[in-house]
């Protein structure tokens, strides 16, 4: 029995390692991508956006976003026939949507849902409570606002700090980025995701110089965590 459990243990462990592996892989691949500008949103994981960059793809690729909500199956279809003076009709969402571009969306939405920043936690919770599915209605949102950061290698802002002041922005900044960190920490490529030419360490540099702040490029925990 003993033997039975150990063995169910060290099969576990190995299977841990693996996991840990591709997670890490998956992190050092993202890392140099403009791809990297989706964890500087609250609710998105390191993961999750390299799977939502792979599926829009190459951001110069001027994709209409409206097209790309329709190949996510995120959008009811429209038809009309008899001219345009004729009234077109919905047919429901496509069955050739992209499945794997859709359950990313979908997942992005419940995560912000989720853990996402109060601005956006509370739009789903408006659209859970006007009877709506949050996943698609949300998921249109969060699709614009990730092809944003990817084509524009930007670091996400909340609605309410777009035209705020300059200390509303720079106080967010600073809170924002430890989190940031950490999540490139938790997959063991803090160094790809700063590395010179990496998009997030020139946002960092360019934050410091435009905002006067002091923002780190080793982990929030590295003191603590190099004393154990």
């Amino acid at each position: 029995m003993c033997a039975d459990r150990l063995c169910q243990r060290a099969t576990h462990h190995r299977g841990a390692l693996v996991i840990h592996d591709v997670n890490k892989a998956i992190a050092h691949h993202l890392a140099p991508t403009p791809g990297a500008m989706l964890t500087t949103v609250s609710g998105i994981g390191i993961t999750l956006a390299a799977a939502l960059y792979a599926e829009i793809g190459d951001p110069s690729r001027e994709r209409c976003l409206k097209r790309m909500s329709s190949y996510a199956g995120l959008v009811a279809r429209l038809k009309q026939t008899g001219g345009p003076d004729k009234d077109a009709w919905t047919q429901g969402r496509s069955r050739r949507a992209c499945v794997p571009l859709k359950r990313c969306v979908m997942d992005v939405a419940l995560k912000i849902g989720q853990y996402g920043h109060e601005e956006l936690k509370m739009d789903y919770q408006r659209r859970v409570n006007e009877g709506q599915d949050p996943r698609l209605t949300m998921g249109r949102r969060m699709l614009r606002i990730c092809t944003h950061l990817i084509r524009e290698t930007d670091f996400f802002l909340p609605p309410s700090l777009l035209e705020g002041a300059p200390e509303a922005r720079r106080e967010y900044y600073g809170r924002a980025w430890d989190k940031v960190l950490i999540k490139w920490r938790d997959r063991s490529a803090i160094k790809q995701a700063l590395a010179d030419d990496a998009p997030l360490e020139q946002w960092r540099v360019m934050l410091n110089d435009l905002y006067d702040l002091n923002l780190s490029n080793i982990s929030p925990q590295y003191d603590r965590l190099r004393q154990r």
